[in-house]
């Protein structure tokens, strides 16, 4: 009869004299440890972020286009922030990728946000003064820095105003932004219009906004001159939102009897923005957006 525990040493599964305890982690928990380089980069990364209305810390070193090799946008379909960023990009031909909301793990909870080879960009305006010179090969001049700011921190809020004292605008909204928010939006209109506006103490309105932006064209057909430019890019961005969303709201600046319809019509047919659609062109939280050139 053969035994098989001749040899103390040897037992199934274990080593009496090397007693060891192996503890196992689940697969589910197990996370990379960052490495200090890492870390380093992504302490770096927050602390060069700005706040809204704040400029960057740092100017970024992208030059051209060229050097635009991962461009991310956080983005809402009817936000006219973002609608202008979106347009800005149709127009240049940026290659990006669309992200559906605000950046999960960042500070800044409102959108648009743009992240450009890392580094990361808060508010339309800073993001549309850092695009310039990278997109058209110059910095935006002082003017149509004030005209970018008029018409993100004055007309936006104005016009966002106005549609949300109209259940009927608030519904063109809804359309345009399709899925379950859009249908969301429909349910609590009423309560919008009662409870909920953007409008600010120093908030002017809408027409007024409409004479102080047709000061600052003046006779030029665009804001950069003969020819559009970001700025103008933008603009039609906002309008066209509202347009789309069929809005009283625009209709109202419209009439205010400054010329903006003519304008938004030759801003669409100079720049060949009739393509630009203000959806998003999926419901999916991540969607690539490659331009062939």
């Amino acid at each position: 009869h053969r035994s098989w525990n001749m040899n103390p040493r040897i037992h199934v599964g274990v080593d009496v004299h090397v007693p060891r305890t192996v503890l196992y982690v689940p697969t589910k928990t197990r996370q990379p440890i960052p490495t200090m380089t890492e870390e380093v980069k992504r302490d770096e990364a927050k602390a060069l972020c700005n706040k809204e209305k704040e400029d960057l810390k740092e100017s970024l070193k992208e030059k051209t286009k060229a050097d635009l090799k991962s461009v991310v946008l956080h983005s809402w379909p009817i936000s006219g922030p973002s609608t202008m960023i979106r347009a800005i990009f149709f127009h240049y031909k940026v290659n990006y990728t669309l992200n559906y909301g605000p950046k999960s793990d960042s500070e800044y909870t409102k959108v648009p946000v743009v992240i450009i080879n890392g580094q990361q960009i808060n508010d339309s305006v800073i993001i549309i003064k850092h695009l310039a010179p990278i997109l058209t090969g110059k910095p935006l001049t002082v003017d149509l820095l004030e005209t970018m700011k008029t018409i993100s921190y004055g007309l936006k809020i104005a016009l966002d105003a106005d549609s949300l004292d109209s259940c009927n605008d608030i519904f063109g909204c809804a359309s345009v932004n399709g899925n379950c928010f859009g249908c969301v939006m429909r349910i609590v209109a009423p309560c919008l219009v009662c409870c909920l506006n953007p409008r600010e103490s120093d908030t002017l309105d809408s027409t007024e906004y409409a004479r102080i932006l047709k000061d600052k064209l003046g006779e030029k057909p665009f804001f950069h001159g003969s020819t559009p430019g970001i700025v103008d890019i933008a603009m039609f961005a906002l309008i066209k939102l509202h347009v789309e969303s069929r809005t009283k709201a625009i209709e109202r600046f419209f009439d205010s009897g400054h010329g903006w319809r003519d304008y938004f019509k030759n801003v669409e047919a100079s720049a060949n923005m009739k393509a630009f659609e203000v959806p998003h062109p999926t419901a999916s939280n991540s969607h690539e957006v490659v331009w062939d050139e």
